[in-house]
């Protein structure tokens, strides 16, 4: 059996994307967001959907499409998942196309298999009602009514089949422990981290990196003496985007600086001003004025939603192939 990356990845996404759709109620500093704020756009917006014609064409419920250990998929159960699959991602699910067909067949024996073995499904239901309310504020009846007609698909199929995706989901999510959580929080922490620091830059274009590093250290030296940052930052930085503003940078995250400048955005205490740093760049002298981290309670949802997915993915590929006996397409 061949596995198409691509593939894998497009329904990945609309795994993905559908965790996300439903969970991310919160701004971000953790607080929740208004009805309709801070929601993830849905893949495309409003009158511009076209959801694509499902042809069900040897898709009938006698039709045997797979054969796996401990059962078989029908025809009927391979349309559903397909519709589901146009329902949730229209402009890229390509449902009609034979090798797109080839990996969905692949999906719902792995949805087929390990969905019935979850036995709490709180959660499943949870995401699929809430998903189900976001989609229907972002297209109304009318645009629902053309779904279920092209996709040859009804409200009650269409959900069914979220609520059985989100169960497949929930297998491999509750196989990751707290433990698996907080040590993905504590490897990725740098890259939830954002920052208001306040920088000096003496470049090294203009000038050597010694004359560069002598002017650094005497405007680190008045400021330990205390001259006023900002004021300095003005007169002094070479960095003319952030000088205009007293050198502040805001809220931005801290790992898209170069690392010297990250290591020190992080390491930082705040409102202490750091001996000069040397970058790519140049000398900086920092000053972190204010930094925020969503704590791993905030983020616990995300982890473990992050940590289903690799497992899912590893599944996927190294477990699957080994169930399925033959597929009819």
């Amino acid at each position: 059996m061949r596995y198409k990356k691509g593939l894998l990845i497009l329904m990945m996404l609309a795994l993905v994307w559908v965790i996300a759709a439903c969970n991310n109620n919160t701004d971000g500093n953790g607080e929740n967001t208004e009805e309709g704020e801070g929601n993830p756009e849905l893949p495309v917006q409003g009158e511009e959907v076209a959801f694509p014609e499902l042809d069900l064409t040897n898709l009938g419920a006698d039709a045997l499409v797979a054969e796996y250990e401990g059962g078989e998929v029908n025809g009927e159960e391979m349309a559903r998942f397909l519709a589901l699959q146009g329902f949730i991602n229209p402009a890229q699910a390509q449902i009609n196309n034979d090798e797109f067909r080839q990996e969905a067949v692949n999906f719902v024996v792995m949805q087929s298999i390990l969905a019935p073995q979850v036995e709490n499904d709180e959660w499943s239901s949870e995401q699929m009602e809430q998903f189900w309310s976001n989609f229907e504020q972002q297209y109304g009846e009318e645009k629902l009514e053309e779904a279920y007609s092209n996709l040859q698909s009804s409200e009650e199929q269409l959900k069914d089949s979220l609520f059985h995706y989100f169960l497949t989901i929930d297998y491999f999510r509750q196989q990751a422990t707290e433990e698996d959580a907080q040590a993905m929080y504590d490897e990725y922490i740098m890259d939830l981290t954002m920052v208001d620091v306040r920088h000096i830059l003496i470049n090294i274009e203009d000038r050597t990196e010694e004359e560069a590093k002598e002017i650094a250290d005497d405007l680190y030296a008045q400021l330990q003496a205390g001259a006023d940052f900002a004021e300095l930052a003005t007169e002094h930085s070479d960095d003319t985007g952030s000088a205009a503003n007293g050198g502040l940078i805001e809220g931005f995250p801290v790992t898209q600086f170069v690392p010297e400048f990250a290591d020190a955005s992080y390491n930082q205490e705040i409102d202490e001003i750091g001996e000069p740093v040397q970058t790519q760049f140049g000398y900086h002298i920092i000053r972190v004025e204010d930094r925020q981290t969503q704590s791993f309670e905030e983020l616990s949802e995300f982890l473990y939603s992050q940590l289903a997915e690799e497992k899912l993915n590893q599944y996927y590929i190294e477990t699957l192939p080994d169930q399925i006996i033959e597929v009819h397409l």
